[in-house]
C-alpha cells in the first residue's frame, strides 16, 4: 500500500493544478510545515520607493525562508537566512542549494514590522537601501481565489494585483467561447458566451476562472521553484475536447521546467457537470466494481487517500479493455525495444480523463524514462462500453 500510495503522490504532482510542490522552495515550506507547522508571517513595505510584499517563515532551528515581490514585477524572490539570537534576521536571494551563504538584506524587529537595509550582491560596494515592512493582518483579504490548500494569503495578494485581457471568440460546435489572457502568466482559458442557458453559464463560467487562477498560481509557484538555478518555464495549452447538455471537457496541458533536474509535461484536464458547475470525478462517469458506485474518499485538494478500487479494480479492468480493442497499440511480446508497451495495469491506476465525441478518454502514466508513451491519444473507451459501466451520475453519454 506505501508503495502505491508513493506511485499516486507522484502521478498526482505530475497532473494535478501544479501548485507550489513543483518548486524546490515550496517543498521545503511543505517539509516543514509537516514536522512544525510554524506559521508564515506576512507583511507589506517599501524596499527604497519600491512597494514589496513579503512573506517569511522562522523554523524551530531558526532558520528563515521566504519569498517577496516588488507590486511593480510581480514575480517572486526567493529568501533564506537565519535568525540571530538578538532577533535581527539575514536573507540572501535566490541562492542555489549548497552554495556559500550570502546575505542580500537584513532585517530587525521595529515594533509589530521590521526594518533594515538592502545591500544587494555586491559586496564590496553594498547600495544599503532602507526597508520598513508592516505585517497584514490576517484574513485582510479575501480569499476570492479559490487555490490549493497549501497556498497563502500572499498567493490571494498576489493575484489580486492582475487583471485579465479580453482576447477573440471562437466556435466549438454550438458553443460560442471567449479568451481571456493573464498577461505575465501568458495562460489563456476560455469562458462560455453562448449555447447554454444563462444560469448554466454562470456556474460553469466560475469554475473556468477559477481553474485559470490555479493555473497562473503554479506559473508563479514554478517560477519561485526556478529561482534559484536556470529559472522556471510554465506554458499552458487549453484545448476543448467536449461539450453538451451534461458536460463540459477540456485538456488543459502544462509544459514547465521549475528547477529540478529535467523539463516535464501533463494534461490535467478539467471535466465539468453542466448541472451543477462542479469537477467531475472519474467514478462519476465510469464505475468497474461490482459494487454500488460510490463516490471515493479524497482529501482537500481532490487527491484520493485510499488506493484500492484504482489498484486492484480500475487498472486492471482498463488494461484489459484496452488490449480488448487496441491490441496492436497496447503492445505484444514482439515489440521492439523503442516500442511502447501498455500492458502492466499499473500504468492505468490513475488516469487523467477526458471527453470525447467517440468516448471517454484515458490517460496511462509512464515514468519519465519513456515519457513519450504517456498518454496516447487512441486510448478512447467508446460510449457503449462507458455506458455499460456508468458512474455514480449516470450521466448515461454523449
Amino acid at each position: 500500500m506505501n508503495n502505491q500510495k508513493i506511485k499516486y503522490q507522484s502521478i498526482i504532482n505530475k497532473i494535478a493544478i501544479l501548485t507550489a510542490a513543483f518548486s524546490i522552495q515550496i517543498a521545503a515550506f511543505q517539509i516543514t510545515y509537516a514536522q512544525t507547522e510554524p506559521k508564515p508571517q506576512l507583511f507589506e513595505g517599501m524596499i527604497g520607493n519600491a512597494p514589496v510584499v513579503m512573506e517569511l517563515t522562522t523554523n524551530t532551528d531558526n532558520t528563515v525562508t521566504g519569498r517577496y515581490f516588488y507590486t511593480k514585477h510581480i514575480l517572486d524572490i526567493a529568501l533564506d537566512g537565519m535568525k540571530l539570537a538578538d532577533g535581527h534576521i539575514q536573507l540572501g536571494e535566490n541562492q542555489n542549494y549548497g552554495d556559500d551563504k550570502r546575505f542580500d538584506m537584513e532585517l530587525h524587529p521595529d515594533h509589530d514590522g521590521l526594518r533594515g537595509e538592502w545591500h544587494g550582491h555586491d559586496v564590496k560596494h553594498p547600495k544599503n537601501i532602507a526597508i520598513t515592512l508592516t505585517p497584514i493582518p490576517k484574513k485582510a483579504h479575501q480569499s476570492v481565489f479559490h487555490l490549493s490548500s497549501d497556498s497563502t494569503e500572499y498567493d490571494q495578494i498576489r493575484l489580486a494585483k492582475l487583471s485579465l485581457h479580453q482576447q477573440n471568440i471562437t466556435h466549438f460546435g454550438d458553443y460560442d467561447l471567449q479568451w481571456w489572457l493573464e498577461p505575465i502568466s501568458q495562460v489563456s482559458f476560455f469562458r462560455v458566451v453562448k449555447g447554454y442557458p444563462a444560469e448554466t453559464l454562470t456556474r460553469i463560467n466560475t469554475a473556468l476562472t477559477t481553474r485559470q487562477w490555479q493555473e497562473v498560481n503554479s506559473y508563479f509557484a514554478c517560477q519561485l521553484g526556478g529561482a534559484r538555478n536556470a529559472g522556471g518555464d510554465y506554458e499552458v495549452t487549453v484545448t476543448p475536447r467536449f461539450m453538451n447538455n451534461k458536460v463540459l471537457s477540456s485538456s488543459v496541458m502544462s509544459s514547465y521546467y521549475c528547477g529540478g533536474a529535467h523539463p516535464d509535461f501533463s494534461d490535467s484536464p478539467i471535466n465539468l457537470d453542466v448541472k451543477t458547475g462542479k469537477e467531475l470525478q472519474l467514478e462519476d462517469v465510469l464505475w468497474v466494481g461490482k459494487t454500488k458506485q460510490i463516490t471515493l474518499k479524497r482529501d482537500a485538494n481532490g487527491q484520493l487517500t485510499d488506493f484500492d478500487y484504482a489498484t486492484h479494480i480500475l487498472g486492471p479492468w482498463i488494461n484489459q479493455t484496452m488490449t480488448k480493442l487496441y491490441p496492436n497499440e497496447v503492445g505484444s511480446d514482439n515489440k521492439k525495444d523503442d516500442d511502447c508497451d501498455y500492458r502492466d495495469p499499473e500504468l492505468w491506476q490513475f488516469p487523467a480523463f477526458y471527453f470525447t465525441p467517440t468516448g471517454l478518454h484515458l490517460s496511462a502514466y509512464f515514468a519519465r524514462v519513456a515519457r513519450a508513451c504517456d498518454d496516447p491519444d487512441w486510448a478512447i473507451v467508446p460510449w457503449k462500453t462507458v455506458n455499460q459501466h456508468q458512474g455514480v451520475l449516470h450521466l448515461n453519454l454523449p
